[in-house]
């Protein structure tokens, strides 16, 4: 078989054929006696194993008929309307290109001159087709010879042409995969020649072989009637014209795109029977199963040779659909045109990252609505994109933060953020983004924050993000998020704050939550989470945990204690059962202890005296019950407590009053006993008091001067004191802050003798 692939691949193979038989050279010969000479470079490839030379036609075919595809969608492009100043500076461009490749013509036509000079004086006169054919020891089949009772495995490419369908229709249905974003250039995204034979026998012979052998390329429709362009497979007859493929850019513009030459592997020797385990084929040029780590600064190969339309167009055809490229109403299409017509800083489309971030960058622009921003300086002018609002760059110019939390954001975060490879913060917080979570933060492999708190985001995130292993603060809190917590999360292995706060989550929250050993911070509370509190909870690394607000049931695990270093733990407002377990005395650090509004029983446990660096208490509204030890005097940062609506008896403890924070005290609706104790007015900072709704006795204490200052609300109905209200205490009415006094005062129970001094009587 003979392959060319230009012009200089003609006059190079010409050159070549001459000189060997000036020099008496021939061809190398293979241990089975094949003449071979191997392909350089796509140049030229002489083949002598027919199996062979059909499967190389039959990929080369698939890959001609897909590049036309791409071909054609650039030409659809190209027809976008432009304005008379775009159009202007379009023509000058083609101008000045035309120019050049003018003069490569005359180039090659002077190459030409001077190969069929050494024939001339060589004395050799020699006619070439320049059509495909087989070596003499193999004769092309024609295409009679196949057997048309099934249809042939790769028929020849003879359809006539049609009108240019939409970009819709020309999108290959494979795509090379792409590659990974960290260090590497983007392989080109050109439609994929299968790269693997088929595994199953077909029904007809293919082109001649037996019934036996395998079909090693995928099954084309027969095409009823032969075309006029010449095509590049094998044929049984010569061309009337010469056929080839080029290794570089056409002269002049033409409606199918340019053939870009390929370096590939050497096919291997013959056609052998399909191995057991999956291997590849050879195919017209290689695509990795895996993304390798390159430099993201690298070309794209075979870029260089195409105008900067056609470039552009070849750059972002992977990464959005060129439909949405098309419509100039859409962000995509905004983007687009910027960046092709408008952008001053006028960046090489083959400097593929490069580009492809400063795209990305447009198009979240025009997704978010930017021009509405509160901040948007340097977004879409000449400036670098590093030095546009909230981007942060690494020292190679690529993007590692993105940071414009509380900007007026309204729309919707676009996939082709992706192209953002090396990004690790995202701060998008405090927004009105809208839709779903896009799947791309979870195959940015550096991401180590995501922040998107309130927004309006939908649908379940963790579709997606459960890939992002190198995570390690998710804040997805106060949106309109759904789905359970799976058992997954546990692949998060560097997660040390995880925030879901305020969202739809519903489910048990999974066992697996144990393994994220390096979870310091856990938000899930306002959401519909049921089930108990999984005993894996004690980690050990917690330091806060805040799941007030859902459907808890069972009773607290004495696990959850063994977070030693645990600051702030909220389980309120939800249905946990049981005692409070005595291991909290072990929680020593902790500052925030709610566990109000549940239906926790028993006694306060003894070991709550050591929490000392209480600054707030809930337990209100629960079933707890016995005496509170006056053992308060070492909590000297306390400064809110409520322990109203319980059951609890006993006096009230002095030592409550001698702590000098304390702002908020909360005892009403139990069945506290005896009297208000006198030292109540040393408490200096005590705002509200409340101790209604008790079985308190005997007179209100008076206070000295200068006592309560700040003291705004004292509830003392329903209870059964008597005598009169102090006068100190109704001092406070004028001089003070009191605005609220509220007693038993009625009857003659509890008597305010002066004007103005109970503000309501029961």
């Amino acid at each position: 078989m003979i392959h060319f692939s230009s012009r200089h691949g003609m006059a190079t193979m010409i050159m070549g054929v001459a000189l060997a038989m000036i020099l008496g050279c021939h061809s190398s010969v293979t241990a089975e006696g094949t003449p071979s000479l191997r392909r350089k470079r796509n140049f030229i490839h002489i083949e002598d194993d027919e199996p062979r030379g059909r499967s190389a036609n039959r990929n080369l075919g698939a890959f001609r008929s897909e590049t036309v595809a791409w071909g054609r969608s650039v030409q659809t492009l190209r027809s976008i309307t432009l304005s008379p100043a775009e159009e202007e500076s379009k023509k000058r461009r083609e101008e000045e290109e035309q120019q050049k490749r003018d003069i490569m013509l005359a180039e090659d036509e002077l190459r030409e001159l001077m190969v069929f000079d050494l024939f001339e004086n060589a004395g050799m006169s020699m006619s070439m087709s320049m059509s495909m054919s087989f070596p003499p020891s193999t004769p092309a089949p024609k295409p009679t010879d196949t057997p048309m009772t099934a249809k042939p495995t790769v028929a020849p490419i003879t359809q006539a042409p049609v009108p240019d369908p939409p970009i819709a229709t020309l999108i290959p249905a494979t795509l090379p995969p792409t590659p990974n974003p960290i260090g590497a250039t983007p392989q080109p995204t050109l439609p994929v020649v299968t790269d693997s034979p088929t595994r199953t026998e077909t029904d007809a012979p293919t082109m001649g072989a037996t019934e036996t052998t395998p079909t090693v390329a995928p099954t084309v429709a027969e095409t009823p009637a032969p075309t006029d362009v010449p095509t590049i497979l094998a044929t049984s007859e010569p061309t009337a014209s010469p056929t080839m493929t080029t290794d570089a850019p056409t002269n002049r513009e033409t409606m199918e795109p340019t053939v870009i030459e390929v370096v590939t592997e050497e096919p291997t020797e013959g056609l052998t029977d399909p191995p057991a385990a999956d291997t590849p084929s050879p195919t017209a040029f290689a695509v990795p199963t895996v993304a390798p780590t390159l430099d993201p600064a690298a070309p794209l190969p075979g870029c260089d040779s195409l105008d900067r339309t056609d470039a552009i167009f070849f750059v972002l055809f992977g990464l959005t659909d060129p439909n949405l490229l098309d419509n100039p109403l859409t962000p995509y299409g905004q983007a687009f045109r910027w960046i092709w017509l408008s952008d001053p800083l006028r960046l090489d489309p083959c400097e593929t990252a490069k580009f492809k971030q400063r795209y990305a960058l447009a198009l979240f622009y025009f997704a978010t609505e930017g021009d509405d921003w509160e901040n948007n300086a340097g977004w879409l002018t000449g400036e670098h994109e590093c030095n546009w609002f909230g981007v942060i760059c690494n020292e190679g110019d690529f993007v590692i933060e993105l940071d414009l939390g509380n900007n007026n954001l309204v729309g919707f975060i676009p996939e082709e953020t992706k192209a953002l490879v090396v990004l690790e913060v995202v701060d998008l917080s405090d927004n009105q983004l809208d839709g779903e979570l896009p799947p791309i933060f979870g195959s940015l492999p550096s991401l180590r924050e995501l922040d998107v708190e309130r927004n309006l985001l939908q649908g379940d995130p963790f579709a997606n993000l459960l890939e992002a292993a190198s995570l390690e603060a998710l804040k997805i809190s106060s949106n309109f998020l759904t789905g359970t917590i799976p058992s997954g999360i546990a692949k998060l292995t560097r997660l040390t704050n995880l925030w879901i706060a305020e969202n739809r989550f519903i489910g048990n929250l999974p066992t697996e939550i144990g393994l994220l050993s390096g979870l310091s911070t856990f938000y899930a509370y306002a959401n519909r989470i049921t089930g108990p509190l999984p005993t894996e909870i004690g980690i050990g690394s917690l330091r806060e945990l805040q799941l007030f607000a859902n459907r808890f049931t069972g009773t607290i695990p004495e696990q959850l204690f063994a977070n030693e270093g645990l600051a702030l733990l909220r389980l309120d407002i939800n249905n946990f059962e049981g005692p409070i377990p005595s291991s909290i005395g072990n929680l020593v650090g902790l500052t925030d202890l709610w566990l109000n509004n549940n239906t926790i029983g028993g006694t306060l446990p003894a070991t709550l005296a050591r929490l000392s660096n209480l600054e707030t208490l809930l337990l209100n509204n629960n079933n707890l019950v016995g005496t509170i030890r006056d053992a308060f005097e070492q909590f000297t940062r306390l400064n809110f407590t409520d322990l109203s609506n319980n059951q609890i008896t006993g006096s009230i403890p002095s030592s409550l009053f001698q702590i000098p924070v304390l702002t908020n005290l909360y005892l009403n609706n139990n069945r506290f006993s005896g009297v208000i104790p006198a030292n109540y007015g040393s408490a200096k900072s005590l705002r509200d008091l409340y101790l209604f709704s008790n079985q308190l006795t005997g007179t209100v204490p008076s206070i000295g001067v200068g006592e309560l200052p700040f003291l705004n609300e004292f509830l003392l109905q329903d209870t059964l004191l008597t005598g009169s209200m102090p006068s100190s205490v109704c001092e406070l009415r004028l001089s003070g802050d009191l605005e609220d006094l509220w007693a038993d005062c009625r009857s003659s129970e509890l008597q305010c003798n002066l004007p103005d001094c109970c503000t309501a009587c029961f």
